[in-house]
């Protein structure tokens, strides 16, 4: 058993360390062909954002062009870095997406509260209630039940946002007024 782990690691180790000689050798050989090219004096030709504008079809963008985003700037011009690019779309990405968020906690939390007061006023009005003349006691007590259960299940919804809310981690100051 350990002979056949021996073998098997002796196997994938291999490749990788004749792999990474090849790529030592390939690095020393560019060196030496640049060194060559410095010292004949030939110029190496640098392309530019017109002469990458020329081959482009109508209609392409830079950012269809991994040649075009590598390409030096041109003169007067500053140099666009792609990742920081990049940021900046996800950080504006992020502060839009956060304003919704925001927005939609905040209707959320307005939609309980006032769901709320309007169970609260309701169950204030009935609970004064008593029966008058032609007025049977079942039919106030029906009123007076009607309105507590519906200011229970209110208070519940508003427990159950503030608990949800919290399990999302939006914070406290989105649910106040």
């Amino acid at each position: 058993m350990i002979k056949e782990c021996a073998v098997i690691l002796a196997v994938m180790l291999v490749p990788g360390a004749l792999s990474a000689q090849d790529l030592a050798a390939a690095a020393r050989k560019e060196k030496e062909r640049r060194e060559k090219v410095r010292e004949s004096g030939q110029e190496t030709k640098r392309y530019g954002g017109d002469e990458l504008q020329a081959g482009r079809p109508k209609g392409a963008s830079d950012s269809q062009s991994p040649a075009a985003q590598n390409a030096p700037p041109r003169p007067g011009e500053k140099p666009v870095d792609v990742d920081d690019a990049k940021r900046e779309l996800e950080l504006e990405t992020e502060g839009t997406t956060r304003k919704v968020k925001e927005s939609v906690w905040r209707a959320k939390a307005k939609a309980a509260r006032a769901a709320l007061a309007a169970a609260r006023k309701a169950h204030e009005q009935t609970s004064s209630l008593r029966p008058g003349p032609g007025m049977p006691p079942n039919q106030v007590d029906a009123m007076q039940g009607a309105t507590k259960t519906a200011l229970e299940a209110a208070e519940k919804a508003w427990e159950d946002l503030e608990d949800e809310a919290r399990r999302a981690s939006v914070p406290p100051g989105w649910l106040r007024e």
